[in-house]
This record gives C-alpha cells, structure tokens and sequence, in this order.
C-alpha cells in the first residue's frame, strides 16, 4: 500500500529540520524496498534452484536432491522383444556371391501318394525358396614362430644372430589380440579377469592378468599421438560441446568429461570436475563458443551457451 502524500500547505507548516527528517525517512524506505525486492529475487532463484530435478531439466537422476519427486511410473507391461502390432524386421538375403556354403535339400517322394520324384518332367521349375543361416566361424589361434637362424662369420670366426625384425616386436602377442583386449576392456569395460577368461573361453588363447595390463599400456600409449591431436583439435574449434557426469574408476568416484565439435569427439576421465579437469580437456586458451550445463568449471570462457 502506498504512503499517502503529504499535502503542500501542511509541508510548508512543517520546521525545517522535520522536514529533513522526513525525506531521510523516505530515502531510508526507499532504499530498503529495493533491497527487499532483491532479496525476494534471490529467494526464488534459490528455490528454481532447488526445486531442479532430472524430471524438470537435464540434470541426471543421480544429482537430484532427497526432496525431488519419485518416478512414479508403474512397472512396464511390456515384454521382451517385439511387441504385438509392431511391423516385422526381415533380415535380407545376401547374394550368392557372399554365401561361403551351400546345402541343397531336395524333396524325394510325394507326401500324398508316396510316389517319386521326377528331376522335372519338362515342366518348368518353380522358384526356388532359399533360407540362410548365419553363425560364426570356429575361432582358433594363430601362432606364428619366427626362428632366428644364425650364420658364421669366416673372416671373425663366430656364429652372427639375426634380430627380430621391428614390426614383430618382443611381445607374445599380436596387433589383433591386443586390439581385443582394448576394446573388451575400454570400449565394453570388462574386467581384466573377464578378458583372461573371455579370451580362453572364447579362442582358446591363455593370457595372464599381468599381460592384459600390459596390452592395455602399449595401446595407451600407441593411442597417445592422435589422442592430442584430438584434444588440440577441440581446443581449436569455433564451437563445442561439453558436459561431464559420474564416473566409477576402480571403485572410486571420477569424472566422465566429453567434448563434441564438428569433427571429433573427446572423452576424458578425470578424478577432479573443478576447472584443472576441464583445461586439460580443452585448453586454457580455447576461444570458441561453449554449449554447457553453466557448471561453475565452465565459467573460464568467456564466450558461452547454456543447455538448459
């Protein structure tokens, strides 16, 4: 409700110095609504704020606070597979160029008069119906074994060794296998044990856990060039995306950190979610447009979008 106004003649009644008065009351007033109106601005930002929960932004089901609602959605009456009412997929027959094999069954008798088969009886053949059965081949080892012979020397009269040559490597295991143990292990996150018993299960090849780790760091570090050449290319981009969620890195909480241009695509796990971890995703100097959440990490750009 607004004061009323003083009337002129009863001002001008007034002494000076109530009048003084008056107007440092009305300047004090004036200045305390403002500051409540601030406040009451704050107040409903903070409550938006926590009021926020993976059922009203893109904030993850992990991060939602005691207080947020529950899914309440019943349990789905769906079952597996398809659905009633759902239009078929039908796997497409490959040409015969591609068949590795071929089975003809052919019928012998009639199945009314018990009678046989004629080849065709200069009748015209019907169509053949073919059916192809997909299924994968048996998987056994390749063992290679490279034998160093040596020669003799006639001029220092000693036996000279040859060395391996240097795209075979000491390691007892090739380029194939160790790109198996990367992607069961990095890409599907088996566990080291898992890929021993996978790997011996699966093709017959005995690795030790002690060699699955030590495939694993040769790919790292095979993978350490173009990796940079990764990150430098986000660093340098004109626009990228960047979000990071929860992460367990041998039983402890990390950071998963992506970064999305145009042309790659950066994945980076890191124990930390401040600003250290998302620098050395993208670089200090990174100059483009940032698409994010507004997580308080990603307040160094200058130049930036929010996705909520």
């Amino acid at each position: 409700m607004e004061p009323r106004p003083i009337a002129k003649e009863t001002w001008g009644k007034l002494p000076p110095e109530v009048q003084a008065y008056i107007l440092v009351l009305e300047n004090a007033l004036r200045q305390s609504l403002d500051r409540i109106a601030q406040l009451e601005q704050k107040v409903n930002e903070l409550e938006a704020r926590l009021n926020r929960h993976s059922g009203n932004s893109s904030q993850p089901p992990s991060q939602d606070p005691p207080q947020a609602p529950k899914n309440q959605r019943g349990k789905s009456v769906r079952h597996p597979g398809g659905q009633p009412g759902d239009q078929g997929n039908h796997r497409q027959l490959e040409p015969p160029e591609k068949v590795d094999k071929v089975v003809e069954h052919r019928a012998e008798a009639c199945p009314h008069c018990r009678s046989l088969l004629a080849e065709s009886a200069g009748r015209q053949l019907p169509p053949m119906e073919r059916h192809q059965v997909w299924d994968l081949a048996e998987i056994q080892p390749i063992i290679t074994e490279h034998r160093l012979v040596a020669g003799w020397c006639p001029h220092c009269l000693v036996w000279v060794k040859p060395e391996l040559p240097a795209e075979v490597g000491r390691s007892a295991f090739g380029p194939r296998l160790q790109a198996w143990v990367a992607i069961l292990t990095g890409r599907f996150r088996q566990s080291r044990r898992q890929v021993c018993e996978l790997l011996q299960d699966l093709c017959g090849v005995s690795v030790s856990l002690g060699s699955i780790q030590s495939l694993c760091e040769e790919t790292s570090e095979a993978l350490a060039v173009p990796y940079r050449e990764a990150k430098e290319a986000v660093a340098h981009a004109d626009m990228a995306h960047l979000d990071e969620t929860g992460w367990k890195e041998k039983g402890k909480r990390h950071w998963l950190w992506v970064a999305v241009t145009g042309a790659v695509t950066v994945f980076l796990v890191s124990g930390s979610r401040s600003r250290k971890a998302l620098i050395e995703l993208i670089d200090e100097a990174f100059a483009g447009i940032l698409h994010s959440d507004r997580w308080g990490a990603y307040n160094m750009v200058v130049t930036y979008c929010s996705s909520t």
